[in-house]
């Protein structure tokens, strides 16, 4: 088998399991589905931007009016809530530290 026929066997798999997933097939039955090992989440190795991506997104029954909750987000994406509320937090901070340095350097003061 080629590498071209590989390429486009992959290729058709990733668009079938697409479509099984936005009929709401889980991940699980899926990979049983379409006779692979196991398919990985897009977020598997790294959360952080989907957790942001969903926070940013709203609460699924007040979308535009409030954040989607921590313990939401920790369920979608199979990890803990602790975890999540220490990234936001870590987050918070960072904007905190940028916002203070602006505001060093508009007055003309040295971050150091």
């Amino acid at each position: 088998m080629t590498a071209a026929d590989r390429s486009g066997r992959r290729r058709e798999r990733a668009d079938a399991a697409a479509s099984l997933r936005a009929a709401g097939w889980s991940l699980r039955q899926i990979a049983r589905h379409l006779h692979v090992s196991a398919l990985r989440r897009p977020w598997e190795d790294d959360w952080r931007p989907e957790a942001q991506r969903l926070r940013a997104a709203g609460h699924p029954d007040h979308r535009n009016s409030q954040l989607m909750p921590f313990w939401m987000i920790a369920e979608r994406l199979s990890v803990s809530e602790r975890e999540v509320r220490r990234h936001f937090a870590r987050l918070r901070a960072r904007e905190s530290r940028a916002k203070r340095a602006a505001w060093l350097r508009t007055a003309g003061h040295s971050l150091r």
